[in-house]
């Protein structure tokens, strides 16, 4: 069976394959697609030598879930040559496949589109096949920058515990009271770290803060007091931000 339109919407490039002559196989919730890697048209990466010959074989299963009840794996049969010339072994990557993690890019596709949504790490990582973690990953290396939100009238400010290194600690977490959005999280709660990070926000969007909450942590209330310039400021111990 020729699989190209189902290589081409995993977005991989048929031509590094080779199809064999056989159909899609069912499983529990999917099917799994089996396919060799093209043997011919490599060169040697260490000495660019094209006398080759094949030393042997290694099978890998992809991840090409688009959701939780559709599980379709591809099977691959990757190819390893050795080099004549200078020796070595190495295998050709495969174009369109996350290097290291077998997760096609479809499947990365999707669940960078999850980002936008209101799923956890977790669950989308039991809507894809892959671990908590490995999401986290994915999301890291996808998302380079956050932008915050605007400045809320009422401000609060609280930390978690988020490290066991001494000089980083605690992040801080930056909540718009009346819409229950998180604003900012902020990588230090300490005064320095607070101050640079509040006096690149222009003066106008400062000023539209009108009450700050937080705890009695003494840098908070210099926040309040010098940056935001504020005459009134109402101190409370804000316990959670779930709430």
């Amino acid at each position: 069976m020729n699989y190209n339109v189902f290589l081409l919407r995993l977005g991989l490039d048929p031509s590094q394959f080779t199809n064999r002559m056989n159909e899609p196989i069912k499983i529990d919730q999917g099917w799994l697609y089996e396919v060799d890697q093209k043997s011919d048209g490599y060169k040697c990466p260490h000495c660019h030598s094209d006398k080759l010959y094949i030393h042997d074989y290694n099978t890998i299963e992809i991840n090409c879930r688009e959701s939780s009840f559709i599980e379709d794996i591809l099977r691959v049969r990757k190819v390893r040559f050795r080099c004549k010339a200078c020796r070595k072994t190495f295998t050709p990557e495969l174009r369109g496949i996350d290097p290291g993690f077998k997760t096609s890019n479809q499947t990365l596709q999707l669940i960078y589109s999850e980002f936008t949504g209101d799923l956890t790490f977790a669950a989308i990582g039991k809507r894809y096949g892959l671990s908590t973690a490995r999401v986290m990953q994915i999301f890291d290396d996808d998302i380079k920058y956050v932008p915050r939100r605007p400045m809320p009238e009422v401000l609060c400010l609280d930390e978690i515990r988020f490290s066991k290194d001494k000089g980083q600690q605690y992040v801080c977490i930056l909540y718009d009271f009346h819409n229950w959005e998180i604003v900012d999280v902020l990588r230090n709660r300490r005064m320095p770290y607070l101050r640079e990070y509040f006096n690149e926000i222009n003066p106008i969007e400062r000023a539209k803060v009108k009450f700050f909450i937080s705890d009695m942590y003494d840098a908070y209330a210099t926040v309040a007091a010098i940056i935001l310039k504020m005459l009134f400021i109402l101190l409370i111990f804000f316990m959670s931000f779930a709430y």
